[in-house]
């Protein structure tokens, strides 16, 4: 666990500001997805910082608590029951870096009014009804693959596309939006899944080249990349285009394939975060986010995953300051679909609303190029 006081927390519906507000971040520090998880961390303790060194949230220090579901999504909602339970009962809670998890913890938020926000795509969670409580700070896979479609039927020459995903909510969110929105520019798709803990991934891509497709989109999580990108070269696949997708994209990539072929020929769909910004171009919240992230040492993914951990804290962080007199869970609510379109985001403008808890980018917010390097934790790129 991270965290730096016995002050109770917890929504009280005084607004004392003797009390921190409590963050509970429940993620894989080890397992799976721990390379995800502890940069999403660092991202969350840089915004958290930043804030307590401005004051709080009108005067309210946060603080954080992290605890390791070891990227089990079913330990994770005990470690959420325990804290909800507890003496710090959160007023946040970031449900780890995958929609495995947050699908899990998502309906205890929502039993227990208590606002989540964290990196998701599976646009389940984007129900309302079952989930009033979850907020993504990422798109729908929807958004990111209309985006995909709409660059494959621009470039032409492109006919049928073959789907690699693993066999978990990832994968669920990836496939029938996948099919559509291919679909729609006249392009026919296959869809191959791997085991999720698969070390091996061989198989799966033999599979798809059957079908001879003109370009492989593939996407995977933690430490699945490194076998998604040797498993390619191993089918011989690696003279097929490929299109890395966000999830995979947020691995560090490069080094996983350094001195081997195995990024040859591959694309990746990137976030803002994720294409290299020069220093010019850099907004006054991407300073403010470089500058805190870097003081804790060395990068070790790409950037956007620790904006991702930034990004959770800072829209939940919005609603809150936003809020006249006290704070209750219904006003932190209501409050997150009403953060002002025109606050300085590090990825999307906000577009949350009583009926859509989910970011909608426009597909030219997405950017498809061939990396050649990595600067300042973001990828150097070509686009063909």
């Amino acid at each position: 666990a991270c965290s730096s006081s016995d002050s109770s927390g917890g929504s009280d519906g005084g607004g004392s500001s003797e009390k921190p507000y409590q963050v509970l971040y429940s993620s894989g520090i080890t397992g799976l997805l721990a390379p995800s998880a502890k940069g999403v961390e660092r991202g969350i303790k840089a915004k958290i910082d930043t804030l307590n060194a401005a004051g709080g949230i009108n005067g309210r220090k946060v603080e954080l608590t992290t605890v390791d579901n070891q990227s089990d999504p079913t330990r994770g909602v005990t470690l959420v029951q325990k804290a909800i339970g507890s003496s710090k009962k959160p007023d946040l809670v970031i449900p780890g870096v995958s929609s495995n998890e947050a699908l899990a913890i998502a309906p205890l938020l929502a039993r227990n009014k208590i606002v989540g926000v964290g990196p998701a795509s599976n646009a389940v969670l984007n129900d309302i009804k079952k989930y009033p409580y979850f907020y993504s700070q990422s798109a729908k896979q929807q958004s990111i693959l209309a985006a995909v479609a709409t660059q494959l039927k621009e470039k032409g020459g492109v006919t049928k596309v073959a789907l690699i995903a693993p066999n978990d909510a990832l994968g669920d969110a990836l496939g029938a939006p996948f099919k559509d929105e291919m679909g729609k520019v006249g392009i026919k798709t296959t869809d191959t899944r791997f085991a999720s803990d698969a070390v091996d991934i061989t198989p799966a891509f033999q599979k798809a080249m059957e079908g001879n497709p003109d370009v492989i989109y593939m996407d995977a999580a933690g430490t699945q990349a490194a076998a998604v990108l040797s498993s390619r070269v191993k089918a011989g696949a690696e003279d097929i285009p490929a299109i890395a997708g966000v999830v995979l994209g947020s691995q560090p990539l490069l080094t996983l394939a350094k001195g081997t072929d195995q990024m040859k020929n591959v694309n990746l769909v990137m976030l803002p975060t994720q294409q290299y910004i020069p220093p010019a171009d850099r907004s006054e919240v991407f300073n403010e986010f470089f500058k805190a992230v870097s003081a804790q040492g060395a990068f070790e993914v790409p950037l956007s995953t620790y904006s991702a951990g930034w990004e959770s804290v800072a829209l939940w962080a919005d609603a809150v300051a936003s809020i006249d007199g006290d704070v209750t869970e219904e006003k932190i609510n209501k409050a997150m679909q009403a953060i002002p379109t025109s606050a300085p985001r590090l990825m999307f403008k906000v577009t949350f609303t009583p009926t859509n808890n989910f970011l909608a980018p426009t597909p030219d917010e997405f950017t498809i190029g061939q990396p050649t390097g990595v600067k300042d934790g973001m990828f150097e790129y070509t686009q063909n």
